[in-house]
């Protein structure tokens, strides 16, 4: 094994022990031990059963989470249980989880519901209501799989909608603003270049996001462990 070779396999290894431990820490996750890790070259590929669905996105967030993490390769199922709530009991479930969820538009978001995937889609006017629409479905006993197209309703675009998302990149005290690069083509946002961990890109897609003339956000942002 030459030393490049070598290097590489210790910082996997380091890796994979620090996504283990970031498992077991998280309180969201209830069986950690039961979610296979494997680590290639900062690729992290989670596998195994969980018992919902939003215990599988907590998994997926706990590996972001770690120095050293390229990209998570999600491979993690989720366990199907007798007695979960399916068919038109499941979609009144998702009905009045979005009903009751303070900040989403329910009237403007349309369901579907096929055995425990459950799409979601219509318009809302921020991209904060489409994701917390996403969040309180994933919580639903008995939703396997959470289909998104909801989409943002246009709006014009700004000429200086590319200063305002700078700046708050700049602002934000997470982020190394320097090798990032915002484009603007129309009301669609394109962020390139480089970053330090997983967490500074989404970082900078939640900076890009708080534009109200944004309707799309392309993140096309490196993780750069030689920056760390």
């Amino acid at each position: 094994m030459d030393t490049t070779t070598g290097t590489h396999a210790a910082a996997d290894l380091k890796v994979r022990h620090d996504v283990q431990s970031e498992l077991g820490w998280q309180p969201g996750i209830d069986e950690p031990a039961h979610i296979g890790v494997a680590v290639d070259g900062g690729i992290v590929t989670l596998s195994g059963e969980v018992p919902s669905l939003s215990q599988r996105a907590a998994a997926v967030m706990a590996a972001q989470r770690v120095a050293g993490v390229l990209a998570v390769n999600d491979e993690l199922r989720v366990r199907a249980l007798g007695g979960e709530p399916e068919g038109l009991e499941l979609a009144k479930a998702v009905n009045d989880v979005l009903r009751w969820t303070s900040g989403i538009p329910e009237e403007r978001i349309h369901l579907e519901v096929m055995d425990h995937t459950v799409t979601l889609s219509g318009l809302v006017d921020w991209n904060y209501q489409r994701t917390a629409a996403v969040k309180a479905v994933r919580r639903i006993d008995g939703v396997h799989a959470v289909v998104d197209r909801i989409q943002l309703t246009g709006r014009p675009d700004a000429e200086d909608v590319t200063h305002r998302v700078r700046e708050a990149i700049i602002r934000n005290a997470a982020l190394d603003a320097r090798n990032i690069v915002v484009t603007v083509d129309g009301t669609e946002l394109t962020l390139k270049g480089t970053v330090r961990s997983w967490i500074e890109k989404h970082e900078a897609e939640l900076s890009a996001w708080s534009s109200p003339n944004v309707t799309r956000v392309h993140n096309l942002l490196v993780v750069d462990l030689g920056r760390g």
